[in-house]
């Protein structure tokens, strides 16, 4: 086969890709004005198909053309597995002896006593400390990729709390006795010698996805369960960091009103004055407070255990609008009914749309990609929240009046 180079400057393969051949000769047979898609001189043994596709059973190479045939035998030269045995791919070896002679050999001698000495730093086998504690066993989270025995830790003072799915805190893996223990989706360690803290003992009915401590050397919760210590408790909750019993003054409740909808906390963080969701929710019950819409993403007040409602629309509360009229005596405008003679009525405007949000202002800073909301840093407060996070499994956001932060570049967009 001889394929001249056609109007290319430098020879280039490429199967498939229908470079232009100015002319091709095979077995003595020319043809001209095609590409390496596909060329020859018949549709049998003088043709070259390099695309795959359906019809050849997506074989990428040389192979013959529609009636080159070949079969899937093992003593056959020519390999095909598509139907009718079609579009033959003959069998081809090609062998690379490179020539090395000893006279091109330029390495400098070894002396008898050996290269000189290198120090080699110590690499770990892995990443982990070793620590006689441990955890195990998969909760009522279920058994996908979201649902691992851990998924959150959180440090105050010397001891470490790890939260996720798992049922079991247990001394090595076949411990038994004392040294196996029942306490699931949350449970603390001596964060210095690893040793299992017993005391600290709350009961969940499904697993912990975040944890954080707050300012007031409390912990908070956040995840998948419904109760804690029997009490009704849904997403999330704060804890006695010793015992682990419930923080009285925090009756904070979420709901995901979504169809289907269950409420999961996926990300804790706090600024020292409020406290920052992200995950599967759309609103906040508290005894004594409006119940509060804040979909996939809001912050609590630490000082009250309330969430923040300023410029989000409650749940039971109609959106405001003005009734001031705009009619004049004598005058004729769409307030007067069609029907002559009728009570005029006020025109009923909206209130005008908030002020779009300036580039720069202050609100929550989204981590896209983790599914997480943190808080922009000081000098950023928001006076209150500004919108609603949304959209994370999707990579994008969705806000309402919120200054959203994906990497170096602010996105913005207003919601009536």
């Amino acid at each position: 086969m001889d394929v001249p180079g056609g109007s290319r400057d430098r020879w280039n393969w490429s199967f498939g890709a229908g470079f232009p051949l100015a002319s091709v000769v095979i077995g003595g047979s020319a043809g001209s004005n095609l590409t390496t898609y596909e060329f020859g001189a018949d549709t049998a043994y003088r043709r070259l198909w390099t695309y795959e596709s359906s019809r050849n059973n997506y074989v990428r190479g040389f192979n013959f053309g529609q009636y080159g045939y070949g079969t899937t035998s093992a003593d056959s030269y020519i390999f095909s597995s598509a139907g009718g045995g079609q579009y033959g791919t003959p069998f081809s070896q090609v062998f690379i002896r490179p020539k090395l002679m000893s006279s091109d050999l330029t390495f400098a001698p070894i002396s008898a006593s050996g290269t000189p000495a290198e120090t080699i730093r110590a690499v770990p086998k892995n990443g982990s400390l070793t620590s006689s504690w441990g955890v195990s066993g998969i909760g009522n989270g279920g058994s996908s990729e979201n649902a691992s025995e851990v998924q959150a830790f959180a440090q105050i003072g010397s001891t470490m709390y790890v939260g996720g799915n798992f049922t079991t805190v247990l001394k090595g893996a076949d411990a038994t006795g004392s040294d196996r223990v029942s306490q699931p989706y949350l449970a603390a360690f001596n964060a210095t010698t690893g040793d299992y803290i017993r005391s600290f003992a709350p009961r969940l009915n499904s697993q912990v996805k975040a944890l954080k401590a707050l300012p007031n050397g409390k912990l908070a919760v956040g995840g998948e369960f419904t109760q804690v210590d029997g009490t009704a408790r849904t997403g999330l909750v704060v804890l006695d960091p010793t015992t682990g019993a419930l923080d009285p003054t925090w009756t904070t409740n979420l709901q995901n009103n979504s169809t289907g909808g269950t409420v999961s906390v996926r990300g804790l963080d706090t600024d020292g004055t409020y406290l920052y969701l992200t995950g599967a929710f759309t609103h906040f019950v508290r005894t004594g407070t409006t119940t509060r819409y804040a979909k996939g993403g809001a912050r609590i007040l630490l000082s009250t255990g309330v969430a923040d409602g300023a410029g989000i629309r409650s749940s039971t509360t109609p959106a405001p609008r003005s009734t001031s009229a705009t009619t004049s005596p004598g005058s004729t405008s769409r307030a007067t009914s069609r029907r002559r003679g009728a009570a005029r009525q006020p025109i009923v405007r909206p209130r005008s749309r908030p002020r779009p949000v300036r580039r720069g202002s202050p609100g929550l800073a989204a981590d896209v990609q983790h599914g997480r909301l943190r808080p922009l840093p000081a000098g950023h407060r928001p006076g209150g929240l500004q919108g609603v996070a949304r959209g994370f499994a999707a990579q994008h956001v969705l806000v309402q009046h919120l200054d959203v932060r994906v990497g170096e570049q602010a996105h913005h967009q207003g919601r009536r």
